[in-house]
């Protein structure tokens, strides 16, 4: 995973790596292990598109809080001399702005899914333990 990418999302994709896991290995449940493996691949695919995307020089200069002559000089120009692009993901980022203000809304809501194998696995539980005193209680 790209450095560019904010510790906290990170450790996210990390955590969800071994949910898959957990999910496969533990619980039994290869279904939710690929939820949430495709759950942590849309996730570095967001983050990916992010991180290629293109700016003017205006735009990385407001993202970066580099001057245009600063960005001409240090960052690669992706585009041409007179219609210069930077990639976002060669920019340095502002130090006034935090981090999660510059991530996509997508990312930001990723952060706040719960442990979605533990919790489906327990809603499984619940469900069957239901269902089962249901049965009881028609055959009672």
């Amino acid at each position: 995973m790209n450095t560019k990418v904010p510790s906290k999302i990170r450790q996210l994709i990390e955590r969800w790596h071994a949910r898959v896991r957990s999910a496969e290995d533990e619980l039994q449940d290869h279904r939710m292990g690929g939820v949430i493996r495709r759950m942590v691949t849309e996730l570095e695919e967001a983050i990916q598109a992010e991180l290629d995307e293109f700016l003017d020089a205006d735009e990385a200069a407001a993202f970066s809080g580099l001057g245009k002559d600063q960005l001409r000089r240090t960052i690669p120009n992706r585009g041409s001399k007179y219609r210069p692009r930077y990639r976002k993901g060669d920019l340095p980022t502002k130090a006034s702005a935090p981090d999660e203000s510059r991530l996509p809304r997508i990312l930001q809501l990723a952060t706040e899914v719960p442990d979605s194998a533990e919790e489906s696995r327990r809603e499984q539980i619940r469900q069957q333990a239901r269902e089962t005193a249901r049965q009881v209680r028609r055959a009672g």
